[in-house]
C-alpha cells in the first residue's frame, strides 16, 4: 500500500468512531498526522478533522496542537490556522467571545458573504453579545442589498433576537420588513417560513389571528412596507 493510503485507512477508521470514542479517534489521526505528514489525505482530510473533533470534544490542547502542525504543514494557510489556535486557546481560557471573534476574522480574511455575517450574529446572539450580533445584522442586511438578495434570512434573526429582548412588535416590525424585502429580492417571493415566524411573533405579542397574519402579508404584498407597518401601528395603538 501507497502511505497514502495508508493513511486514508486510518482517517476511515477515526471517522467511523469519532463520536462513539472521539479520544480514540484522535490518537489514530494523530498516528497519520505523524507516520505520513506530507500525504495529501493528512493535507486534505486528517489535520482538519483532529482539530473538528478535538473542539466538538473540548480538548482543547489537541486542537492547538494539530493547528500548530497545520500552519508548518499547510503553510499557504498559515494565518487561517494561526487565528483557530488563538480561538481554540481562548475557547480553553472560557473567553468565548474573543474565540468567536477570531473565529469571524478568520472566516472573512476573504471577504464578507451576507450568509456568514449574519451567522455570525447568530453566535453571538446566543453569547448574550447582543450589541455585536446587531453590528453584524446591520452588515449583513447591506450586503445582501448590494450583492442583489433577499435580507429578509436576516430580518429572522434580528426578529427572534428581539423576542429574547421581549421586544415582540419590533420583532414584528423586522418580519414585515422581511417579507417585503422578499417579495422586491426573491424570485419566489416570500417563503412559508418567513410567514410562520410573523405568526410566531404574532401570538407572542398577544396578537394572534390567521386573518391578521394574512392581511400584513397582503398589505406588505399589495403596498409595500410603509403601509404594511402602519397597518401594525393601527393594530397596537
Amino acid at each position: 500500500m501507497s502511505k497514502d493510503n495508508d493513511a486514508f485507512a486510518l482517517y476511515e477508521k477515526a471517522l467511523n468512531i469519532q463520536f462513539s470514542t472521539p479520544k480514540k479517534a484522535l490518537d489514530l489521526l494523530w498516528e497519520a498526522a505523524q507516520k505520513y505528514p506530507n500525504t495529501l489525505t493528512v493535507h486534505n482530510y486528517v489535520l482538519d478533522m483532529l482539530i473538528s473533533i478535538a473542539q466538538q470534544n473540548h480538548f482543547w490542547d489537541d486542537a492547538i496542537r494539530a493547528c500548530s502542525l497545520a500552519q508548518q504543514l499547510k503553510p499557504d494557510y498559515q494565518e487561517s490556522y494561526a487565528l483557530e489556535a488563538e480561538a481554540c486557546q481562548l475557547d480553553k481560557d472560557g473567553k468565548f467571545i474573543g474565540a468567536l471573534d477570531k473565529r469571524f476574522r478568520k472566516d472573512t480574511r476573504y471577504g464578507k458573504w451576507f450568509g456568514t455575517v449574519r451567522d455570525y450574529g447568530n453566535k453571538f446572539a446566543d453569547l448574550g453579545a447582543h450589541d455585536r450580533a446587531w453590528k453584524l445584522y446591520n452588515e449583513a442586511i447591506v450586503i445582501a442589498v448590494q450583492d442583489g438578495t433577499s435580507p429578509h434570512t436576516v430580518r429572522v434573526s434580528m426578529a427572534n433576537l428581539l423576542l429574547k429582548e421581549n421586544n415582540p412588535i419590533a420583532a414584528i416590525e423586522q418580519l414585515l420588513v422581511g417579507i417585503c424585502e422578499a417579495e422586491q429580492f426573491a424570485k419566489k417571493g416570500a417563503p412559508k417560513s418567513l410567514i410562520t415566524s410573523l405568526r410566531k411573533a404574532l401570538k407572542i405579542a398577544n396578537l394572534n389571528s390567521s386573518e391578521l397574519t394574512d392581511k400584513l402579508v397582503d398589505r406588505c404584498k399589495s403596498k409595500g412596507q410603509t403601509e404594511a407597518l402602519a397597518l401594525l401601528r393601527e393594530l397596537v395603538k
